[in-house]
């Protein structure tokens, strides 16, 4: 447990200097080994790149160390800086990590900026600003087509609702108007109770009312954004398509699937967003956690 082991690798001392400090502050032993630079200077095959500066602690210390360490200089200490994924992006995607550091851990962005030191690009204000702008244009074009699908989906409740309430009416008054994306159920009210039985025509109607009614209140929610507005609608029209198939009509049947699609594709919008509100809230709790522990 009194052996020194490697603790972390750096290109050079001078980017060493502040977890070398830290130690020092905190009463922890250490070795520098710098036998890989001495030897790789008389060879050929030298990478002035590569990570040839190891410090050590001992091995009872190192659970300490990494504790005190910060997030900037406690990257993974079981990968190499050249196996980090973050070497296979282009100087733009590096630049747009460094323009947008919430979006990604500390230690990424610290070695994102590594990166553009190493390759000597050019950080200018112009140049984060317009990666800010490009990552905003970006966001807002992608919350515009969620906010369509949203709406999109939300509006055929509404729709549905009225146009049901309309092929009702024109069965009252002997009107050979049908619109299919009408609810079957209605149909079947219309049908069944109104149809052979003048004197039930009123509650009929009323009942039909109703029916219309939920798809309204379904609208009303869903337009809110509302997920269990969109599942419990799409569940109340697919159950309704089911009254098509049954009956053999197809067309009507095959339109409100297409009608169910959109939907989905509304209530899938809204799962997004409440998954990617999650994994930032996420993300925001382990900075705060990694943020403590520096600070301890």
């Amino acid at each position: 447990m009194d052996r020194f082991i490697e603790f972390q690798r750096f290109m050079n001392l001078e980017s060493a200097t502040d977890l070398i400090d830290i130690l020092d502050q905190n009463g922890i032993p250490y070795e520098i080994d710098d036998s890989a630079v001495r030897f790789d200077l008389s060879a050929t095959s030298y990478n002035p790149l590569e990570k040839q500066i190891v410090v050590k602690v001992k091995e009872f210390d190192f659970e300490k160390a990494s504790e005190i360490s910060p997030a900037a200089v406690c990257i993974n200490f079981t990968e190499t800086e050249d196996e980090h994924f973050l070497y296979s992006f282009s100087d733009d995607d590096i630049v747009n990590i460094i323009s947008n550091p919430e979006e990604w851990k500390p230690d990424e962005v610290e070695l994102a900026k590594k990166i553009a030191k190493a390759r000597s690009i050019q950080l200018t204000a112009d140049k984060i600003k317009s990666a800010r702008k490009g990552k905003y244009e970006e966001q807002k074009l992608s919350e515009i087509k969620r906010i369509s699908a949203v709406k999109g989906g939300a509006s055929w409740f509404l729709l549905i609702g009225l146009l049901s309430m309309v092929n009702s009416v024109a069965f009252i008054m002997n009107q050979k108007i049908f619109f299919i994306f009408g609810l079957g159920v209605t149909r079947l009210v219309d049908s069944i109770i109104m149809g052979p039985n003048t004197e039930y025509m009123v509650p009929g109607l009323f009942l039909n009312m109703i029916l219309s009614g939920i798809l309204v209140l379904f609208w009303h929610y869903a337009r809110q954004e509302k997920s269990w507005a969109f599942l419990t609608g799409v569940i109340f029209y697919g159950l309704d398509t089911l009254i098509f198939i049954f009956l053999e009509e197809w067309l009507s049947a095959g339109f409100h699937i297409f009608v169910l699609l959109i939907i989905g594709a509304g209530y899938y919008a809204i799962q997004e967003k409440n998954k990617n509100l999650q994994v930032m809230q996420s993300d925001h709790m382990q900075v705060g956690s990694s943020t403590d522990t520096d600070a301890r």
